[in-house]
């Protein structure tokens, strides 16, 4: 950068197209530019650098080549500018360019020297800088410019996320062009304050030490010789909590042996034999498979119940559960174990594999925290009757990062039982509902809802229903309220018969219902409001439809709800369905 103040060419009143300085000028007397010294003839104030200042007056313009930027980064380009007091025209008014690129314009300001500034982004190591009078008001105006200054400013690193560990974060970022190392900041409240914990060098960092249950908030930002860039977006993570004795291992038992109501680990075992609860090894008497992590599993037998209580919990979180579990394969089963999983008293998952599934596989159930300590219970619930078993190991928990998407809303319509819950990922909806039936004088059903106005439809797949119960369903809706007796229609998949439309024509009535037998998931399902006309229809692939029965008029509000819904034909058991390609017509 050269010749910032316009100390050169030395000069004693003011010329016009001066030469012999770095600075290019352009344009000629009356609508040109130049250098003036400190009391010229144009009546200037005294240079805030040195004693000599540039001048624009009309159309003038002034330019130079300047070098050493670096692409990527933001460079701010700083000076002093006055207006002339001795002709009032209007005032002088001007652009700042980069390669003839306008990066700022200005109106005319006051005859005093004030601070003025502009930003741009290079995208080479050189650029042209110009100041272009664009005379605005017209006739003869002019503005002094001096006090250059450029500095650097690197562009904030982006795509900042964090991974959480059991007291740790893990948090990485993509670099920003220029940086030599990064300051790391975290915060316990949205916005800070923050604290700067440490400058690295490399795009990660590892924060330890942190508390279970205390969500911590971060940024990142890239330093040069220059100094510190802003700050990357906020993002917050909310380290695990931890399941302690999450396999089973303690107490140990002897190899190929089996124990109800152990005593002296975490975990609380209830009942006895053979409706109970323990542990077994590897190659017990319970002719289990061997465990998928360590050598113990815990057995859970006809109403037999295990638990231990969960700490760290934040409330308001949504978390996720997920461990695996394993039939007892042989005579001694007599149609498999059923149980549940619950949180305190709240049921959050029911699971009825059936026999066959005597390998351990991967079962999740989700439930948002109402307090720090919460209890978990894996509760058997016997349906088949007789002598069942399961075998349960590899405990896990997580924060639920997966919730549905703005603008929908999770809601559990008239349901005492079983609390609901949903996920969302990659275009799919896994909704847990529990409730009784939609239909009668009053639903119960675990449901996703967003406001409409007047006209509306939902479209979506019924990929897969969990058949729980002969008036299981899911489907969409459109309803007055989320009053359990609302005005309603929607179009529902049930596991056994078929397709359905419900209506319900006002508030409190009876709900009527129209079938197409021999259909289940997965099944496309639409529902539809023309004014106060509700139609329904379904298809198998998504692009020919049929529609189920006829129109059905309801005197419903402008302002309703729109959805979908899952109920389990149970007020106590959960029942899950995925519902993709989801879209809604508010």
């Amino acid at each position: 950068n050269q010749n910032l103040s316009f100390e050169t060419p030395s000069i004693s009143g003011y010329q016009y197209n001066i030469t012999g300085g770095s600075w290019n000028f352009a344009g000629s007397g009356g609508s040109g530019s130049g250098i003036l010294s400190n009391g010229s003839g144009f009546s200037n104030p005294n240079a805030p650098a040195g004693t000599q200042a540039a001048f624009l007056q009309g159309y003038g313009k002034i330019s130079q080549v300047l070098g050493g930027f670096t692409p990527g980064n933001v460079y701010t380009v700083t000076y002093s500018a006055a207006q002339r007091t001795s002709v009032t025209n209007g005032g002088e008014s001007w652009d700042v360019t980069v390669d003839d690129k306008v990066i700022k314009s200005n109106t005319p300001g006051t005859g005093s020297y004030t601070s003025y500034s502009a930003s741009f982004t290079a995208t080479s190591a050189l650029h042209t800088l110009a100041f272009a009078g664009t005379d605005l008001a017209g006739n003869d105006n002019t503005v002094f410019i001096d006090n250059l200054s450029i500095s650097s400013t690197l562009s904030p690193p982006t795509g900042l996320g964090a991974t959480a560990g059991n007291t740790q974060a893990g948090l990485s970022w993509t670099a920003a062009s220029g940086a030599t190392s990064y300051n790391v900041k975290r915060a316990t409240t949205s916005g800070g304050p923050y604290t700067t914990l440490t400058n690295v060098a490399t795009t990660s960092y590892t924060d330890t030490g942190l508390t279970n249950g205390t969500t911590y908030y971060y940024v990142a930002s890239a330093l040069n010789s220059g100094g510190e860039s802003g700050n990357s977006g906020q993002t917050s993570v909310l380290p695990l909590v931890t399941i302690a004795n999450s396999s089973f291992e303690t107490p140990a038992l002897t190899a190929g042996a089996f124990q109800y109501s152990p005593t002296g680990g975490t975990w609380t075992f209830t009942g006895a034999s053979p409706s109970g609860s323990g542990l077994v090894s590897n190659g017990s008497g319970f002719s289990n498979p061997n465990a998928p992590v360590g050598t113990q599993a815990a057995f859970v037998q006809e109403f037999g119940t295990l638990s231990q209580a969960l700490t760290g919990l934040n409330i308001g979180t949504t978390y996720t559960v997920t461990f695996s579990a394993a039939q007892r394969s042989g005579a001694n089963q007599h149609g498999g174990e059923s149980w549940n999983v619950k949180i305190d008293s709240t049921l959050v998952g029911s699971y009825n594999p059936g026999t066959a599934a005597t390998s351990y596989v991967d079962y999740t159930a989700t439930f948002t925290a109402t307090a720090g300590t919460q209890t978990l219970s894996f509760v058997g619930t016997d349906l088949a009757t007789g002598d069942n078993t399961v075998f349960i190991d590899n405990v896990r928990i997580a924060v639920n990062t997966a919730t549905p998407p703005s603008p929908w809303v999770k809601a559990d319509i008239g349901v005492s039982g079983a609390a609901s819950s949903a996920t969302y990922a990659s275009g799919v909806f896994t909704v847990n509902g529990a409730g009784t039936n939609v239909g009668g004088t009053a639903d119960s059903f675990g449901s996703l809802y967003q406001l409409s106005s007047a006209d509306c439809s939902v479209t979506l797949r019924v990929a897969t229903l969990q058949n729980t119960n002969a008036n299981a369903k899911a489907g969409v809706m459109v309803r007055e309220s989320l009053n359990a007796n609302a005005s309603e229609a929607g179009v529902w998949v049930t596991p056994t018969s078929g397709i359905v439309f419900t209506t319900r024509s006002s508030t409190g009535g009876a709900t009527t219902t129209t079938a197409s037998t021999g259909k289940a998931a997965p099944y496309w399902v639409r529902i539809t409001r023309t004014g106060n006309a509700f139609a329904a229809y379904y298809s198998s692939d998504g692009s020919t439809w049929t529609q189920l029965g006829t129109s059905t008029t309801i005197a419903m509000a402008s302002s309703a709800y729109v959805g979908l819904g899952v109920d389990s034909g149970d007020a106590n058991q959960l029942s899950t369905a995925t519902l993709d390609n989801v879209t809604a017509v508010p």
